[in-house]
């Protein structure tokens, strides 16, 4: 009888990244998220349509360009994006310590970076888009799980190829140039 192949590294629950130009981001993967890396208890959650703070039905609706007042810093949230649910909360004002990330995302779909004026991670210097987004497959090593992923994007229906993320690692492009790292949340 033929053995299993063995599971896939999971994907990181977060990962933080170094943009050149675009400075840090730390990207958290599903529907439910911590503010702390802001060093805020709260959470906002994503219910298929909306975004809430402190994660219930009941929390305050988070709609674009909404102001949260986070641990002594004002974070403005945005849903950048009209064709992903991912959302993020960029310091808008405030002293931030320089371990802490200047964006976080609240990744419940792709991760848009680059030249694209309505990405996630906007960088007015590239002159492409890449996506990052965790999908389910067979990885490199032939086993099955979920995998941190990133491609080019020039058009809906590119062909460009998928390559998988290993954290840590340096992604480069012709105009972008990122590095991956785990990030604890």
């Amino acid at each position: 009888m033929p053995s299993k192949p063995p599971p896939a590294p999971a994907s990181p629950a977060a990962i933080r990244l170094e943009i050149d130009g675009v400075g840090s981001a730390v990207v958290i993967f599903g529907r439910m998220h911590s503010l702390q890396p802001f060093g805020d208890p709260r959470s906002v959650a994503y219910d298929g349509e909306n975004w809430s703070l402190d994660g219930t039905a009941s929390g305050d609706l988070l709609t674009a360009e909404t102001t949260i007042t986070a641990a002594g810093r004002r974070l403005r949230f945005s849903r950048p994006h009209p064709w992903t649910p991912t959302a993020v909360a960029t310091v808008a004002e405030g002293r931030r310590d320089p371990t802490q990330p200047t964006h976080l995302v609240f990744a419940a779909g792709p991760v848009l970076i680059g030249a694209d004026p309505s990405s996630h991670l906007p960088d007015e210097t590239a002159s492409e888009t890449i996506a990052l987004f965790v999908a389910s497959g067979p990885a490199k090593n032939g086993a099955n799980g979920e995998m941190l992923l990133w491609k080019l994007v020039t058009s809906p229906l590119d062909a460009n190829p998928v390559n998988q993320i290993a954290v840590p690692s340096l992604i480069e492009t012709a105009s972008i140039r990122l590095r991956v790292e785990t990030a604890a949340v």
